[in-house]
């Protein structure tokens, strides 16, 4: 609309919106969730180390005694679940479709917000002129009704005409408060949308435009437009992200009811004493397969 005005309260909302910047926090946050999916099929690698210091008692100690132990240990430890299923490559399919779908949100909340700024804003020019013109109307009958009290009272006119002009005044200034009214309440919902302070959202819009008649030119939309053009529609685009991570759960419970196999191995060193944690005879290592198949969980999986 070759408007400046306009121009820079757009970009302040999209700057300081509160809608848009909860949006954009959520793409966030469903980014690092997509990472941990994805983290979710790799395998986990950790140290493990602690110390320990005991007392116990038994058959090998004559009866009252005990003995005191240390032990020492220093771990490297790693882990891994074989996907056979699908179970966590789903979830990973699902998280990022979940993304795609939080971005498209944003994308939908980007082009709400900037619609909405300029629909109040060619409201606000709307109530602007509607108000200038009934403050004018206004000030017409004012000077009409000091005319019709001066004919009333060297009697050119009759009472009836006196209180009929003076009716159409009070109606007119009734006009002009719901106006100024209407003003207030669009000044301060754009106000709002600009993500602007309490104390600025009090004082209103005030910023200077273009006027509702230098406004009245709109862009021509184009004919013969593609009815695939709605798939760009944000909307439609995060309800499709939202379709594909659902299914890719219900992917993810159907592999739920199958054995888990998770293998599991350390290798470090334990000792008595501390001194001794890192010499040659201190090693360890262990390796093992588990596998975790569901029997009865009270209908949960099938549920979920």
């Amino acid at each position: 609309f070759n408007d400046p005005t306009l121009d820079r309260i757009e970009l302040e909302a999209l700057a300081c919106n509160h809608d848009l910047t909860s949006a954009i926090a959520r793409v966030d946050e469903a980014r690092a969730l997509a990472r941990i999916a994805f983290a979710d099929r790799l395998p986990a690698v950790g140290l493990d180390a602690g110390a320990v210091r005991g007392r116990t008692t038994g058959e090998a100690q004559k009866p009252g005694e005990s003995r005191t132990y240390d032990s020492f240990d220093l771990l490297g430890i790693a882990s891994f679940e074989l996907d056979l299923w699908g179970k966590y490559r789903r979830l990973d399919q699902a998280a990022r479709a979940e993304l795609l779908a939080t971005e498209a949100a944003r994308d939908a909340v980007r082009l709400t917000l900037t619609a909405d700024v300029a629909a109040f804003y060619f409201r606000l020019r709307t109530l602007q002129d509607q108000t200038r013109i009934a403050r004018d109307q206004l000030a017409t009958y004012d000077t009409s009704c000091e005319m019709y009290r001066k004919r009333y009272k060297y009697g050119y006119t009759q009472e009836l005409d006196l209180r009929r002009i003076e009716a159409d005044r009070l109606a007119t200034e009734a006009l002009v408060y719901q106006r100024e009214n209407e003003l207030s309440q669009a000044e301060t919902a754009l106000a709002v949308l600009l993500g602007r302070s309490p104390l600025h959202i009090i004082e209103g819009f005030s910023e200077v435009g273009k006027t509702l008649e230098e406004l009245n030119t709109y862009p021509a939309v184009p004919g013969n437009l593609p009815s695939d053009l709605l798939e760009r529609r944000p909307d439609i685009r995060a309800v499709e992200g939202t379709l594909m991570a659902a299914n890719a759960r219900i992917g993810a419970a159907r592999a739920a009811l199958f054995p888990s196999i998770s293998l599991t191995g350390d290798y470090g060193n334990i000792s008595s004493e501390l001194n001794h944690l890192f010499s040659s005879g201190a090693n360890v290592w262990t390796a093992s397969a588990v596998i975790t198949q569901p029997v009865f969980e009270g209908g949960r999986l099938l549920a979920r």
